[in-house]
C-alpha cells in the first residue's frame, strides 16, 4: 500500500484498500498531484523479526442483516461473515518527497514506525469461500474494547445483544 501510495498508483491501491480507505486515500493523491509533489517511500528494515509481523487480534463474525447478510443459508444462518485480523508492523521507512516542477527536495525523512494494520475479508458461509485480505485502516492501540465497541456501534447492536447471540449459538441462556 505504501509504496502504491508514494507512486500515485490508484489502480493499485484498488487492489490491496478497502473502498471507504481508498477514497480517503485518492483525495489525497489528487491533493498531492495538484501540489506538483513526487514521494518515494522505501522500506528500509523490520525491526525484531522474530517478534513482526504478530497478529494482536482475530475474529470472524456473521454479518448481520442490511449488511450483506440478507439471503440466509440453511437453518437461518447468515450468508456472509467477516473475518478480521490486526497485525502489528514494527519497522523503519523513509519517505522523500520533492516538487516535480524543480527538483527541489521537500522532506528525505527516515522513522522507526509501529503500525497496526487491520485487514478484513469477507467469507461465504455457504461455500466457505473466502475473499482477498483487503487492507481497512490502521488501529491506533486503542485496545479491544475499544475495537468491539466500534464494531458495535457501528453495527449498530449491544454487546448484550452480541452476548446473547453468541449464548443461543451455544445453546446456552
Amino acid at each position: 500500500m505504501n509504496e502504491a501510495m508514494a507512486a500515485g498508483d490508484a489502480a493499485s491501491l484498488k487492489e490491496v484498500v478497502h473502498p471507504p480507505l481508498l477514497e480517503m486515500l485518492a483525495q489525497t493523491l489528487q491533493a498531492r498531484r495538484k501540489k506538483g509533489v513526487e514521494t518515494q517511500w522505501e522500506l528500509v528494515r523490520h525491526h525484531r523479526p522474530w517478534m513482526s509481523p504478530k497478529v494482536l487480534f482475530h475474529r470472524v463474525a456473521e454479518l448481520p442483516e442490511g449488511q450483506g447478510s440478507t439471503s440466509h443459508g440453511p437453518g437461518g444462518a447468515p450468508r456472509y461473515a467477516q473475518q478480521v485480523a490486526v497485525v502489528e508492523m514494527d519497522s523503519s521507512q523513509r519517505l522523500k518527497r520533492w516538487d516535480a516542477r524543480t527538483g527541489r527536495v521537500l522532506g528525505d525523512k527516515e522513522e522507526r514506525r509501529r503500525e497496526n494494520v487491520v485487514l478484513m475479508r469477507v467469507v461465504d458461509c455457504k461455500t466457505q469461500e473466502v475473499g482477498e485480505w483487503k487492507i481497512w485502516g490502521f488501529e491506533d492501540g486503542m485496545g479491544l474494547e475499544r475495537l468491539v465497541e466500534e464494531r458495535n456501534l457501528i453495527w449498530g447492536v449491544t454487546e448484550g445483544e452480541v452476548e446473547k447471540k453468541v449464548k443461543q449459538k451455544m445453546g446456552r441462556k
